[in-house]
């Protein structure tokens, strides 16, 4: 198989110092819980979307869940490949309660996964920055 080089994202700039901050919610799927209402809210926010509360505590999530919508194949083209490969962005309840949307990664045929899929969050290399960073987060993998 071709050496594949790695694709640099161009789009936007990643800020270094804004990576820094995000980095509990990216890293440790860490959101917070409002002692108002009592919603959990990933990722964190300062006031409360519910009743506009600033009462606020962090709180790291459960990494694991369960597949809620059924996905659809995003098709890219891979650099140094003439075929297109299916990327998978799925909505994701986790054991705790919050809804996050992430890409999975390792999985097995489409007809095998569906509704109800458990799923694990996965530690991954999200892109590289053009300036040479790199940028980590997380994605999501089906337990077996």
């Amino acid at each position: 198989m071709p050496s594949v080089p790695e694709k640099i994202c161009r789009m936007m700039l990643h800020s270094t110092v804004k990576a820094w901050r995000e980095r509990d919610g990216r890293y440790r799927l860490q959101g917070v819980v409002c002692k108002d209402c009592g919603k959990k809210i990933f990722p964190a926010v300062q006031i409360c979307p519910y009743c506009h509360s600033k009462n606020l505590e962090k709180t790291e999530f459960a990494s694991t869940g369960k597949i809620v919508l059924s996905p659809e194949p995003l098709w890219y083209p891979l650099t140094g490949f003439q075929e297109l490969l299916p990327q998978y962005t799925v909505m994701i309840e986790l054991d705790d309660g919050p809804f996050v949307c992430a890409e999975l990664v390792h999985y097995p045929p489409p007809a095998e996964f569906k509704e109800g899929t458990r799923v694990e969050m996965a530690f991954r290399k999200l892109k590289r920055e053009d300036i040479g960073n790199y940028v980590y987060g997380f994605k999501f993998r089906i337990v077996e």
